[in-house]
């Protein structure tokens, strides 16, 4: 993986994250590959992933209790980049590019109105502004996980899960159902929710 490695870095701020045994490379502080069990799987949710279904990429899928699966939006790059290097660090750069795209397009206004965020309404503006964020630059200061925290705090938990995914979308521009699978994981991770109340939100 060494050769990936040096690649990567020359496309930008690389580090890399360890978790269950997988890694994630991430390159200008968005998620690009994972590593898993040996075999590098890259991402895309754009045209991109058209590309690598064609050249026979298969995406990354995680089993599931009870015949469930769960499909990420990771391609196998493996024997690509074992056989064909340079198209295959080609795809990498473009995956680059892909998300240093969206995430400008995803960037909302610093200062503006709540309601020029998506899944913002009124009943979000008064949930964060009785919390004291009333800006949409506060909102993206705390971040979801915090604010949506700081929300079910102060009203309760009846608060379900489906607020931290729209706050989630309103500071990264998107709708809610745009966030993937693997991003809602990370969230309820960080909230440090019990098992019992993940188990609710599913």
């Amino acid at each position: 993986m060494e050769d990936l490695y040096q690649y990567l870095m020359t496309l930008g701020y690389f580090k890399t994250r360890k978790k269950f045994g997988e890694y994630t490379l991430y390159v200008n502080q968005s998620a690009l590959i994972r590593i898993v069990k040996n075999d590098i799987y890259l991402k895309s949710e754009g045209q991109l992933a058209g590309t690598l279904l064609d050249h026979n990429c298969c995406q990354y899928r995680r089993d599931m209790p009870k015949n469930r699966f769960l499909l990420y939006p990771y391609y196998n790059i493996t024997r690509l980049f074992n056989s064909q290097r340079e198209f295959c660090e080609q795809l990498i750069k473009e995956a680059v590019d892909e998300l240093d795209v969206q995430k400008e397009s995803d960037r909302p206004a610093a200062n503006g109105d709540f309601k020029q965020l998506p899944n913002i309404d009124n009943r979000h503006v008064r949930l964060l502004k009785n919390i004291g964020i009333d800006s949409v630059s506060k909102l993206r200061e705390e971040g979801a996980v915090r604010s949506f925290m700081q929300i079910r705090r102060s009203v309760g938990p009846r608060i379900g899960v489906a607020l931290l995914w729209q706050l989630a979308g309103a500071v990264e521009g998107k709708h809610w159902s745009l966030i993937s699978q693997e991003d809602r994981e990370q969230l309820l991770v960080k909230c440090k929710l019990t098992n019992y109340e993940k188990s609710m939100f599913h």
